[in-house]
């Protein structure tokens, strides 16, 4: 059974027992009691109405009262809800009754209807709150085993960068080469490669990081593939500390998409692969032409989608990725630190 429809069930026969219940009230004894199949029908369609508009009441008041407690946000969607439900109802019975049916009631009947619909629907709409709280806690487990698991993965994937042997290899491979032919060079190789290492060790641990500091990183990390690969990838930078300002961002987040873009696209001196690093409004874009190499690894978006789960669980502003067929963009939020 799917998992909507079993609260929709449940719904159902509460309606069918609570009218039971009412009716058998009402007529005293069980010879006497006849099922109203027709304000089944009646109490099940308000039901759901009531607990359409609860849902909408409780957008309004997350939106607009989100420093709320939870309390008194449950207290003012109960009461709100029910009384707004149960008043609506009670003004629809009375039309129906009185411009399609012809009948007409003393202001006593329809005082009774309203606290009756009054009742119902505070079990209906009280039971609908615990749902949605229980599914919001749930919801909230879940996403605190996702951060402990994407921490994880993180702390694994950049424990490899560090001490992943073909980097190192290969960058040890290219210093040895520069002490021989230039070693003013190398002593700059060396100081970014160091700075490099320390960076992924200092923020480890860290979930954010200011953006001035992850581009400065950035910038070690595309000397070293300059290093390595020539003019081969040409890199345009269209951001400066003083743009970057107050911005946070996940760390080695932009290191990131530039070794995603250099792994799978192929570059050379005569037709170098234009990567570009640009800032629109809070976001971070990363752009490359799209030359998958023929030799490429087969790859599962392993790193795109750690790095979109990451941000998941800081903010509501998703990680966009866009294929355009012959280029590859992916934009980045830019975070602001909170203060308490």
């Amino acid at each position: 059974m799917k998992p909507k429809v079993v609260p929709v069930l449940g719904l159902f026969i509460f309606c069918v027992l609570y009218l039971a219940l009412i009716k058998l009230l009402i007529a005293g004894s069980f010879e006497r009691f006849c099922y109203p199949f027709d304000a089944l029908l009646y109490l099940f369609t308000f039901c759901l109405i009531s607990i359409a508009i609860t849902k909408l009441i409780k957008r309004w008041i997350d939106r607009h009262a989100p420093q709320s407690t939870e309390f008194s946000n449950y207290v003012a969607l109960s009461v709100v809800s029910t009384l707004l439900c149960a008043t609506l109802v009670t003004a629809l019975t009375l039309a129906i009754e009185s411009f399609i049916f012809g009948k007409q009631h003393q202001t006593f009947h329809y005082l009774v209807n309203w606290l009756f619909y009054c009742s119902a629907l505070m079990m209906t709409i009280n039971s609908y709150i615990a749902y949605l709280y229980l599914s919001d806690l749930r919801q909230m487990r879940e996403n605190l085993l996702l951060a402990q698991r994407a921490q994880v993965e993180t702390q694994l994937k950049l424990l490899q960068q560090k001490v992943d042997p073909h980097f190192l290899f290969n960058n040890l491979n290219i210093l040895s080469s520069l002490i021989e032919r230039n070693p003013g060079a190398a002593g700059e190789f060396v100081t970014r490669f160091t700075r490099l290492y320390r960076y992924i060790l200092q923020h480890l641990d860290a979930e954010i990081v200011p953006l001035e500091e992850e581009l400065a990183f950035a910038q070690d990390y595309i000397y070293l593939v300059s290093q390595r690969f020539g003019q081969a990838y040409c890199f345009g930078v269209s951001l400066s500390a003083e743009q970057a300002g107050e911005h946070m961002i996940i760390p080695t987040a932009l290191q990131g998409l530039i070794e995603n873009a250099v792994k799978h696209n192929e570059g050379s001196a005569r037709l170098p692969l234009p990567i570009t690093i640009t800032l629109s409004g809070d976001y971070l874009t990363v752009i490359n032409q799209l030359r998958p190499k023929a030799s490429a690894s087969y790859s599962a978006g392993t790193g795109l989608a750690n790095l979109q789960a990451r941000y998941r669980l800081l903010t509501d502003k998703p990680v966009e990725i866009r294929n355009g067929g012959e280029s590859f963009a992916v934009k980045v939020p830019l975070l602001e630190v909170v203060n308490a």
